[in-house]
């Protein structure tokens, strides 16, 4: 018997495969176009589907997961079916004619959280359990009848099913949205207890994304004390239990403790705790993050977080001797110059790249008759309306990445406060003064409405908004020459997406659109949203919002990613150097 055929325990009459499929079509129809108008509050949001679901080809009677996915949706007639059911009699005519697999695993380990097991059905299934749960609170043997409904395509643990079944019995607030944790339409948890919290983390009951919220908040709610009484619990579990459950505790408290060691600053007493902790248990439980903080808990040694070095694939350029002119990194006359700024050889030489400082504190020339770089002593002339805007966007960015991509996780999270911040905050005055300088022309203008179109399009969000805000005060101050500005398509983009309406909405929404490795957030925008988290903390009623600690890890992870930006930009150490070094 195959694994597939193991998993349908009932073979029901089913019509012929294309009917069926094209009944099916016409239902999934009819649930999207009713789903605004539900049957009855069990099937309220029954068109919503938990991201990652695959909707599969269900037939008629068979209700089953499909291999490597989430569990399926029950189709919208099994649905109805179940929901119209107001005797146990009626319920077991359908039953009689579906096979439900509501978990996609089977339970194996003692359930410490049904109430978390519940909710994180596919939403579908929840309802139908509800319901029927309902229809049998009345019957003498409903927990022997629940029992084998849940277990007629599962094997799961009889004693652990059995306890379940109790549970759900004893407790018919655990399909209530309040409580706790607490969630709302989705299955999404909302708000949740610190002692519930604690008895979730690491455990498959409940959820990756929760032992991550933990691991990035846990200093605002959690003293150092409840931190090492948590992790010493949680490790004693992993050595006394060789169930599945201490496996997965084993891979989520290797993450977390990563993320603990590199954003708190943990005293000499603290580190000596943890460095017993590691040292008192197997030595496979801390394989996988060994490395990442073995010197950091030794006792008397303070935590360094070490990023690694720049990961952006840079290339160099500094004199004729060290520059290696592939076909793929040279930089030719019609790269380097604007397309309307085409200049002969002498002309070329006034140019400010021409006088821009290398590392060697040499002046680079780009010489047009051969193509090459030489160097020679000269006046740093900034004059940088020359430069192609393309390659002027992707050495911003490179300046940005420079700036904030290896900031450590626990200067992060002190934001406005931190050192790093701060310098960087400050060198972008410095862009801003240059932006300014050289705005004060039509040309100066055109030109730099077309560098922040390509800073926007690249996901430098930071220099493209930067720029756009200094065009617009030079607007201000030279109207007429921005009133003849050529690229109105690109500034009417801009001024879209910057729009200070509804909070910055545009910007959020098309910040959100970009992959993480592909963005890089609005500074400010970021400063203020973060300390915005940060104030309002995460307590509310006494228990901790999941939102707020969604949203404060949000904050965090816009800074954090920088450095893990993988477009392949070519770093030009005169330009670089002529923005770092650029005063007014």
């Amino acid at each position: 018997m195959t694994e597939n055929e193991s998993k349908m325990t009932k073979e029901p009459n089913t019509k012929p495969e294309q009917p069926i499929k094209e009944k099916h079509n016409t239902n999934r129809k009819r649930r999207s176009s009713s789903s605004s108008t539900p049957r009855n509050t069990l099937t309220l949001s029954l068109s919503k589907r938990f991201s990652g679901i695959k909707l599969g080809s269900l037939k008629e009677g068979l209700i089953v997961p499909e291999q490597f996915s989430a569990l399926e949706p029950i189709h919208i007639k099994v649905i109805n079916q179940i929901t119209d059911c107001d005797t146990y009699e009626k319920l077991e005519k359908v039953l009689s004619t579906y096979t439900i697999q509501f978990f996609e695993k089977t339970l194996e380990n003692k359930v410490i959280c049904p109430r978390m097991l519940i909710w994180k059905l596919e939403e579908t299934h929840r309802i139908v359990l509800e319901v029927i749960c309902r229809l049998l609170k009345n019957k003498k043997d409903k927990n022997e009848i629940l029992t084998s409904i849940l277990s007629e395509s599962q094997p799961h643990n009889t004693k652990v099913l059995q306890q379940f079944v109790d549970d759900i019995f004893s407790n018919e607030s655990l399909f209530e949205k309040e409580g706790d944790p607490s969630f709302n339409d989705d299955g999404e948890i909302v708000t949740i207890s610190k002692e519930c919290l604690k008895e979730l983390l690491f455990k498959p009951e409940g959820s990756k994304k929760l032992d991550e919220l933990f691991s990035y908040t846990q200093q605002n709610y959690f003293t150092e004390n409840d931190l090492i009484n948590l992790l010493e619990q949680k490790m004693y579990e992993i050595n006394t239990n060789t169930d599945s459950c201490s496996s997965y505790t084993n891979e989520q408290i290797s993450k977390s403790l990563v993320i603990l060691c590199e954003i708190n600053s943990f005293d000499s007493n603290t580190l000596s705790q943890i460095r017993k902790i590691r040292m008192s248990h197997k030595k496979e439980t801390f394989s996988s993050f060994r490395i990442a903080i073995n010197q950091s808990t030794d006792e008397g040694v303070k935590i360094t977080s070490k990023r690694a070095p720049k990961r952006i694939p840079i290339k160099r350029y500094n004199s004729a001797s060290k520059i290696d002119l592939c076909p793929y990194t040279k930089l030719t006359e019609s790269q380097i110059l604007s397309t309307e700024d085409k200049k002969s050889p002498k002309e070329f030489e006034l140019l400010s790249l021409s006088k821009i400082t290398t590392e060697s504190s040499k002046d680079l020339t780009i010489s047009l008759s051969n193509d090459s770089y030489k160097v020679e002593e000269g006046n740093v002339n900034d004059n940088i309306l020359g430069i192609n805007p393309k390659i002027f966007a992707e050495q911003l960015m490179v300046y940005d990445i420079n700036l904030f991509g290896n900031i450590p996780l626990k200067e992060i999270i002190l934001i406005d406060k931190s050192p790093f911040i701060i310098y960087g905050t400050s060198k972008l005055t410095q862009i801003e003064n240059l932006v300014i300088k050289h705005s004060n022309t039509r040309n100066g203008i055109d030109y730099f409405i077309t560098v922040a179109y390509k800073c926007f399009k690249l996901g430098d969000f930071n220099m493209a908004f930067i720029i756009y805000s200094c065009i617009i005060r030079a607007s201000y101050k030279h109207s007429d020459e921005f009133e003849n500005k050529k690229n109105g398509k690109y500034f009417n983009k801009l001024a879209h997406v910057f729009s200070i309406n509804q909070n910055h909405r545009n910007y959020r929404e098309e910040f959100n659109k970009r992959n993480t490795n592909e963005r890089i957030p609005v500074i400010s925008t970021w400063i203020h949203d973060f300390l915005s988290e940060k104030e309002k903390g995460f307590i509310v009623d006494n228990l901790l919002s999941v939102y707020r600690m969604k949203s404060y890890v949000d904050c965090v992870k816009g800074i954090l990613f920088i450095h893990k930006i993988t477009l392949k930009l070519q770093r030009i150490d005169s330009i670089q150097k002529y923005l770092t070094e650029f005063k007014q």
